[in-house]
């Protein structure tokens, strides 16, 4: 079963941020999403169970293209919790910080939501053919 990100629920995403959505650069950000994922598993669909996964994926695409074609100011995107700088795992310690640039904040941001973490790669790997 072809599993396809569902643009609607892309575009409410990037609304919830503060961003409203630029229909063909969605399409952009939804195709990238869709071959991104599908090349790092070796698949020609995406699985299900994994549409949150490339949700995300097609906004932090989108926002990345739209900053880079300076069609987004970073001052635009609500993001106004503090950021996680430092975390230590032993004896546990975090470091946050209020006072980062907007732009810091949409560039960690857009890594977080592009970056697929590799324990979920691994899940739903397959072998090359």
């Amino acid at each position: 079963m072809m599993m396809s990100i569902d643009r609607d629920q892309a575009g409410l995403l990037l609304q919830t941020l503060g961003v409203e959505a630029d229909l063909p650069l969605l399409e952009h950000g939804c195709a990238l999403a869709e071959e991104s994922l599908c090349g790092l598993l070796h698949r020609e669909e995406i699985p299900k169970g994994l549409e949150q996964t490339a949700l995300r994926m097609a906004v932090g695409f989108y926002l990345r293209t739209a900053a880079g074609a300076g069609k987004l100011k970073a001052e635009a995107v609500n993001l106004s919790a503090p950021v996680l700088t430092q975390l230590t795992m032993g004896d546990t310690s975090q470091h946050w910080d209020s006072s980062a640039t907007p732009q810091t904040r949409l560039e960690g941001l857009i890594t977080a939501l592009c970056t697929v973490p590799d324990k979920l790669i691994w899940a739903y790997r397959m072998v090359a053919k």
